[in-house]
């Protein structure tokens, strides 16, 4: 019971759907992971660039600070205030240019840092600040800024700066942007792309983390972390729980004017935010590659349909040889090896068309000849059948005249003389017959033979048959490196073109990008790979022509050798035939000394009773050629016999060779009884 059957392009589209399905998943697995560990490191650098560009913005706001001071420092009007100690013109004229120069606040003090003026909380005067390191270093005669924590405001970006009278410090003012507005981190949020924190000491000051609706500030950061930053003074960058929620982090300590760490500047982005990044790429690249893989299978589909156009009609070729139908061709046009095989098909079956219709007007030949010698064996025992019944008519007229021998001596030297030519002519037409005999067995020989070689001709073209089946297969390889080479080479414009476009959208951040960029190189590589696979298996199909070719020659070569022994046996029934004409003439000879005979008789009549005795030699000599008569007609016969096997033969090859339907005007076919 046969299986399933399935069409050669059926299963060469199921062997490829698994591999490029595999591929996709062993390009989307690696993938996956690259974009995971990208994503990872580019989080990682924008907290590290959110956590530094928080601080940056800070040390903006310090420089702004320090403008505003030297801008109310260099004030004429300032120093005639302070001098007279007129708190209200002080406050009346630092205001306006706060507002002008975008600054929160100013605080004026005299030469030993006692508060002459604020502009933030009017009516608390007299009060130190000369522990504040940006008026001290005023006070010192230095312009310099700082971030600092203070009693009215929390924390803040101050710049101090002195105001000189004569040479003389007479006063500080102290101007300054507060870090307790919310405005603050949200526009560094903006900026930066990441959630951003300050922490003052370990406690958080100012932050966009919201949970349940409110800002997480006055929560405490992790000890640890917080024994890196604040105890050593160090960085720290890497995962890290933020109320239980994993972020991806960035610290940085902030120092104040004494180089001592009063807070800590955070940066951080929600790894369920990047995963939800990454999701939507991969499902980007997902979609991508599944269209991929659509257009890659309809690509290969195509591909194979049109390679395996030709095996059609090459099939019905093949079938209709297998049936003996020598007319059919398979007319396939296509430029390529189906093409050129098909071509070598049609080819080979022009030339067996060819050589069986020459084999068979041989046939043809040999038949004739074997009727004809048939014939002229039983012309040969007729002749000997007439001439026993002569020698025998003979035979009783010696015993008639035994005792009329006297008289008739030169009568009886003629019937000697005459029985001698017959005895001779009989022993031709012996040797005759056996030369017949032997020729005939060879001829039988030479047809058998014939027989061989035609089963060689069938042995050849079922390894011919093999070869072509061998040749499918290899196709099919060919097939479904094709594919593979086609897949790879779609998954490398896939991953060149991601890296091109996630390179430019993610600038400096881009170099996480070279990793995809070298599994672009890798899967160049193997479509090189592939593309010389390929170029073996071409190789190994033109071997195979070749070898279909040689099987084709080889063919030729041995219908030439069955032609060429019809033609030797076509020669020795030639030579058969020239050997029944000599039994003939043999038997003519005998039939002339019969007659010779006939007229010594009647010339011996009248001497009957003198002759008996020498008639009496002369019946047993007559015994002796009817003796040799019968074994000539026995064989005779049995050359008959043999003709007519030969005959048999001939009709029977001549019927294997009506099983092959040849083209018009090539045929020779001699047609048989019931075609007549």
């Amino acid at each position: 019971m046969k299986g399933f059957r399935l069409s050669v392009g059926k299963k060469i589209g199921l062997t490829m759907v698994p591999i490029l399905l595999i591929m996709v998943i062993a390009v989307a697995i690696p993938a996956w992971r690259l974009f995971s560990n990208a994503f990872v490191d580019q989080a990682e650098e924008q907290a590290m660039a959110g956590a530094m560009g928080l601080l940056n913005s800070m040390e903006v706001a310090g420089k702004r600070a320090m403008d505003g001071a030297l801008a109310l420092s260099y004030r004429p009007d300032l120093v005639e205030a302070i001098d007279g100690g007129n708190r209200d013109e002080i406050v009346r004229m630092v205001s306006p240019i706060l507002a002008e120069l975008k600054l929160d606040f100013a605080t004026v003090t005299d030469s030993k840092g006692v508060v002459l003026a604020r502009t933030h909380s009017s009516d608390r005067l007299g009060d130190s600040v000369s522990d504040q390191s940006n008026v001290a270093s005023a006070l010192g005669g230095k312009a310099s800024w700082a971030l600092e924590r203070g009693s009215e405001i929390p924390f803040s970006a101050r710049a101090g700066a002195p105001i000189f009278s004569e040479g003389k410090v007479i006063g500080v003012v102290s101007a300054g942007i507060r870090m307790d507005d919310m405005a603050f981190v949200d526009e560094a949020k903006r900026l930066f792309k990441v959630d951003v924190t300050i922490f003052l000491g370990d406690k958080r000051f100012m932050t966009t983390i919201v949970k349940d609706g409110d800002r997480v500030i006055g929560t405490s950061l992790d000890p640890k972390i917080a024994d890196i930053l604040l105890k050593e003074e160090r960085s720290f960058t890497g995962p890290a729980s933020i109320l239980g929620i994993p972020y991806v982090t960035a610290y940085e300590p902030i120092r104040d004017g004494d180089g001592q760490v009063v807070g800590i500047s955070f940066a951080g982005r929600s790894v369920a935010a990047l995963n939800g990044v990454r999701n939507h790429i991969l499902a980007v690249t997902a979609g991508i590659g599944i269209a991929a893989l659509l257009l890659a299978m309809m690509a290969v589909a195509l591909v194979v349909k049109r390679i395996l156009r030709p095996l059609g009609p090459m099939a019905g070729l093949a079938r209709a040889m297998a049936q003996g139908d020598l007319t059919f061709r398979s007319d396939v046009s296509q430029s390529d090896e189906f093409g050129d095989l098909a071509s070598d098909m049609d080819h080979m079956v022009d030339e067996l068309n060819g050589l069986l219709s020459i084999i068979d007007r041989s046939v043809g030949d040999l038949t004739s000849s074997a009727a004809a010698l048939s014939e002229y064996s039983g012309e040969a025992g007729a002749a000997m059948d007439e001439a026993k019944g002569l020698v025998e008519d003979t035979s009783r007229s010696a015993d008639e005249n035994s005792d009329s021998l006297g008289q008739i001596n030169g009568g009886i030297e003629e019937v000697a003389a005459s029985a001698t030519s017959v005895a001779s002519a009989a022993t031709e037409g012996a040797e005759a017959a056996t030369t017949m005999g032997a020729t005939a067995e060879e001829a039988v020989a030479e047809v058998e033979r014939v027989i061989e070689e035609i089963k060689t001709v069938t042995s050849a073209s079922k390894e011919a048959m093999d070869t072509m089946k061998s040749l499918g297969r290899s196709v099919e390889d060919i097939a479904g490196f094709v594919a593979t080479i086609t897949a790879i080479a779609d998954q490398t414009n896939l991953l060149a073109l991601n890296a091109a476009i996630e390179a430019a959208r993610a600038g400096e951040a881009g170099r996480g990008f070279a990793v995809v960029a070298e599994e672009v190189r890798k899967l160049a590589e193997e479509s090189n790979q592939a593309a010389q696979q390929v170029g073996g298996l071409i190789e190994d199909l033109k071997e195979k022509s070749r070898e279909s070719m040689e099987e084709s020659h080889r063919s030729a070569e041995s219908l030439e050798s069955t032609s060429e022994r019809a033609s030797v046996a076509q020669s020795r029934l030639d030579r058969t035939l020239k050997a029944v004409g000599t039994v003939n003439q043999a038997m003519q000879n005998v039939a002339a000394g019969a007659e010779e005979q006939a007229a010594s008789a009647q010339e011996m009549e009248h001497s009957v009773e003198k002759v008996s005795q020498g008639t009496r030699g002369v019946a047993e000599r007559m015994e002796r050629i009817l003796s040799t008569v019968e074994e000539t007609f026995r064989a005779s016969d049995g050359v008959s016999k043999e003709s007519e096997r030969l005959a048999y033969d001939a009709k029977s090859l001549e019927e294997m060779l009506r099983r092959f339907k040849l083209r018009k005007g090539e045929t020779g076919l001699v047609p048989s009884e019931k075609d007549s």
